[in-house]
């Protein structure tokens, strides 16, 4: 059975879950994923810590303020709270996180996952909201086993019953939850043929309309788009090789570890890494929508990227700035900096109550990354306040 023994992964219950000032000073923070109603927002940390953050209901006034200013990239005293609660979720680091959100409403009924190297854990979100303080230890309602991958990767198909995860292996493995985890399909990309090892698969994403489609990117530069019916990739390309011109840089590589669709649709999509970062449609694989050159040095390497709810993509990578380029030419429109050093993470957050990101108006946005800070800002770029873990 995929939902394996969670004995001995986590942490004791006698353990604090709260950071240490050695662990803030080296602190990661790789992923992000918001509650089912939007009521929290967790993030996980390269120590194998959860942060769970109501920041819809954030009370901004110079009350909260810390004035701890040990990163040099912050600039003013700016609001800074910290989060609800913290928990140890695992030895290792929690490199990404999903939502899986139940079909039946929109409250808390779901779960969060969280992808490690040593499986992918499941927690009830119910529990989550309910959690207060730094000592918490939340039950594990599931684990899958990735049979000594690593997941890279996650991401809930809109059914809600269904888990994909990108692993270091070279897979991309489908998990059926609604029937004890079973593994459904697994797509493997390794070359038989060659004597390197498989290719580890950095990034998969999925849109909101289509219940069966996914695409993922690897290292070694692929695009691949899946549909869970079908055993075989439906369609694959590099983008280094497609548009040499525009996207390629053999002195960086072909790796890809941006990718980004819109959230109604897998066909438009923006991805990057060695190449630069471009945006596409899948009916032309030939040459991108457009090529994003928004920072003055070429050495800029995208980590992240999210499409925002007014026709903007927001990228953050090796620098401490988030920039938001239109998606119909790639021009710049705004760029904010953030508290981090380097961006590993961006997300669109919906603002009043359950709409998600329907509404253009009232979104905003965080980013995070190496730093031990979590900024949340406007749609215009502002920063807002910052959560200090």
């Amino acid at each position: 059975s995929a939902m394996g023994p969670i004995q001995d992964i986590i942490t004791s219950t006698g353990d604090s879950s709260a950071l240490t000032a050695a662990e803030r000073a080296h602190l990661l923070i790789y992923s992000h994923a918001e509650s089912p109603s939007n009521t929290l927002v967790a993030y996980s940390t390269n120590f194998g810590q959860v942060l769970l953050c109501n920041i819809h209901s954030a009370n901004c006034s110079n009350d909260s303020v810390n004035a701890d200013l040990t990163s040099t990239n912050v600039s003013a005293v700016e609001p800074c709270l910290s989060p609800t609660s913290i928990f140890k979720a695992n030895h290792f680091g929690i490199y990404c996180l999903a939502t899986i959100a139940s079909s039946a409403d929109s409250s808390e009924h779901g779960f969060l996952a969280a992808g490690s190297a040593n499986g992918v854990f499941g927690y009830s979100w119910t529990d989550l909201v309910n959690l207060d303080g730094y000592d918490a230890s939340p039950a594990v309602r599931w684990r899958l086993d990735l049979s000594g991958g690593t997941a890279n990767s996650l991401a809930s198909m809109s059914d809600g019953h269904q888990l994909i995860v990108a692993c270091n292996d070279g897979c991309v493995k489908l998990y059926d939850l609604g029937h004890g985890g079973r593994l459904v399909r697994a797509w493997s990309f390794d070359d038989s043929s060659s004597k390197q090892s498989a290719a580890s698969v950095l990034r998969v994403t999925v849109g909101s309309s289509d219940s069966s489609s996914a695409v993922c990117s690897d290292e070694a530069g692929f695009v691949r788009f899946l549909d869970s019916r079908q055993r075989s990739v439906r369609n694959s390309f590099q983008p280094a090789l497609a548009a040499p011109d525009s996207v390629a840089r053999p002195y960086l590589g072909n790796w890809l570890t941006c990718l980004a669709c819109r959230p109604d649709t897998v066909d438009w999509f923006a991805c990057g890494g060695g190449p630069r970062l471009a945006i596409w449609h899948s009916a032309n694989l030939i040459e991108p929508i457009a090529t994003i050159d928004w920072q003055p040095t070429d050495q800029f390497t995208p980590f992240c990227a999210e499409f925002s709810p007014c026709d903007r993509l927001l990228i953050g990578g090796n620098s401490p700035l988030v920039g938001q380029v239109s998606t119909v030419n790639g021009s710049l429109v705004a760029k904010t900096k953030l508290s981090c050093w380097q961006t590993m993470s961006i997300g669109c957050l919906g603002i009043g109550g359950d709409s998600g990101l329907s509404s253009v108006r009232d979104w905003r946005f965080t980013g995070c990354g190496l730093g031990s800070r979590i900024d949340v800002c406007s749609q215009l770029g502002y920063r807002l306040f910052s959560l200090s873990a």
